[in-house]
């Protein structure tokens, strides 16, 4: 199942206060599940002219505006997981070039390894740090805390 959530009707809902409405929200879908196999619980798609095509060909979204895409893994994380992505739709309007590293620093993840994890995926990408930074900022978690505390001893 996947469910397609206005913006602009989120920040009143789930009161979402932070969110700019003055600016061009991107769409926002949950999924049942992940968009792609990196082990993340969200995504953001930066604007195109193109179509966002999930659940095999059965669902269709035009992705001008930008998408952000939340896969519920628990309550904890979902307002987190809005923060962290809207965060990228942000930088992307403010011309900043993504610079993340999931691709190459995914299998530390995997392996257990969560030091070497936030050294090659927050530590050497600035656009990844801000959006911990603005997540934890607006919505803490266990996850964002030990993160942090990893940094700051890596400092």
């Amino acid at each position: 199942m996947t469910l397609l959530l206005d913006p602009y009707q989120l920040k009143y809902h789930l009161n979402l206060h932070w969110l700019d409405l003055n600016i061009e929200l991107p769409l926002m879908i949950l999924c049942d599940e992940p968009y792609n196999d990196d082990g993340f619980s969200g995504t953001y798609i930066r604007p195109m002219n193109d179509r966002l095509i999930i659940n095999n060909g059965k669902e269709r979204y035009p992705m001008n505006r930008g998408i952000i895409l939340i896969y519920p893994i628990n309550k904890e994380y979902f307002y987190s997981n809005i923060a962290h992505e809207y965060r990228h739709h942000w930088q992307y309007l403010n011309g900043w070039k993504y610079d993340g590293r999931a691709r190459q620093s995914i299998m530390y993840l995997k392996n257990g390894d969560i030091k070497k994890f936030v050294e090659e995926y927050y530590l050497k990408s600035k656009s990844e740090l801000d959006a911990l930074m603005f997540q934890h900022g607006m919505y803490p978690t266990k996850d964002s805390q030990k993160i942090i505390e990893i940094i700051n001893r890596n400092e």
